[in-house]
């Protein structure tokens, strides 16, 4: 198995709904990223293929669907790909990213009345959107909102078509070296679902809510929800609190920041609350944990992570937003009701796992600062 305890299928984009399998291929350099916000970040690997197939990835591979299977077919990771790099030869050909596209573009400006001498600010209009159907089909819907400066809604429009006009296909871009070599192949960059979030969001509603309903509200109102359906059966139930924001919204954020920008209010006792999207699109909100879930020694020239039991957990398999413990050190040293009191323990902020056996774990602190500040309407520290 390549690489060694995890396995990788890719399947057709989602949005043209073929559900054809690209087949199978050996994987290289495998790696994935996953973080306490967000869940599935990135994940990153090289295939070997024949010229053939290399050619019908560059027309049908971007936006693929990635699942990445343990050997006991558990997830451990799920995206679309964001960016192609083939290899055939001496020729390199990049397609994408993904993300970077748009096929939906509207433009906030000054609005100026130029009937008249001197010209007459109208205050910020935005324009209708203007759609490439053909390129939304392909790839998904894309959209952008253009910010410009003062100008009548015919310059706005104009500014709107030119942009679609030039990102409603994919980038490309070609490097050919004669020192290149070897067999063709191709590197691919892929991303999690989460990234599909980051759409320019709107609420008219002036009342309150909570943050549970306010993520709810967000994940439903994707553009692309013909085809990605976000499942929020874990947006915690228990986050209906007396925490409540705003739910209006109108000022060309994106889904994904005022998610980001909600998490941070906690809840009325200051707890910490974690989102991310992990597999089979499920959506989670809910408290951070305050028992520990993973156990090492250091002594351990394994590096190997147990559960609390005693069960191995393979490092595919682990996941942020929980404690570990480091069993080995400050033995002697009582354990505080506050873990964030030891060094003995982490909480995982992120998780980078390189195949076969590589892990890193970025730890951070639970504290109640963060919430604080957020619901003062306090952004940070100076």
């Amino acid at each position: 198995m390549h690489p060694p305890s995890i396995s990788v299928t890719i399947k057709e984009p989602l949005v043209v709904d073929t559900g054809i399998d690209f087949g199978s291929y050996t994987v290289q350099k495998y790696s994935h990223d996953i973080n306490v916000f967000g869940g599935f970040e990135s994940a990153n690997f090289t295939i070997a293929d024949q010229p053939l197939d290399i050619e019908h990835w560059l027309h049908r591979g971007l936006g693929a669907d990635v699942k990445v299977y343990s050997d006991a077919l558990t997830s451990c990771w799920r995206g679309f790909v964001n960016q192609i790099k083939a290899q055939m030869g001496p020729l390199t050909i990049t397609i994408g990213p993904l993300m970077d596209m748009a096929n939906r573009v509207a433009v906030m400006y000054n609005g100026l009345e130029n009937e008249e001498y001197p010209a007459i600010s109208v205050g910020q209009v935005r324009t209708a959107e203007q759609n490439d159907t053909t390129s939304q089909g392909k790839y998904g819907i894309l959209p952008k909102v253009l910010s410009a400066s003062d100008c009548t809604e015919d310059e706005a429009d104009g500014y709107a078509g030119t942009y679609l006009e030039k990102m409603k296909n994919p980038k490309v871009s070609q490097d050919w070296g004669s020192t290149k070599k070897g067999t063709p192949q191709l590197e691919l960059s892929c991303l999690g679902y989460v990234h599909w979030l980051d759409f320019p969001y709107t609420d008219t509603d002036t009342g309150a809510q909570s943050s549970r309903q306010q993520i709810i509200d967000i994940l439903a109102a994707t553009p692309n929800i013909a085809w990605l359906v976000f499942n929020t059966s874990h947006v915690d139930p228990y986050s209906d609190n007396d925490i409540v924001a705003t739910e209006q919204e109108n000022d060309n954020q994106t889904g994904l920041s005022k998610i980001k920008s909600i998490t941070p209010f906690g809840d009325s006792v200051y707890n910490r609350w974690l989102f991310g999207v992990y597999e089979d699109f499920k959506a989670y909100y809910y408290q951070a944990p305050t028992a520990v879930e993973y156990r090492q020694n250091l002594g351990d020239s394994s590096n190997r992570i147990y559960t609390p039991a005693g069960g191995l957990v393979y490092p595919w398999n682990i996941r942020p937003g929980k404690w570990i413990e480091y069993a080995d050190i400050l033995v002697g040293e009582a354990i505080p009701a506050d873990l964030n009191n030891s060094m003995r323990f982490q909480f995982i902020e992120s998780v980078k796992y390189t195949a076969p056996w590589g892990l890193q774990l970025k730890g951070g602190e639970v504290d109640t600062l963060a919430q604080r500040m957020a619901q003062f309407g306090l952004g940070g520290t100076s």
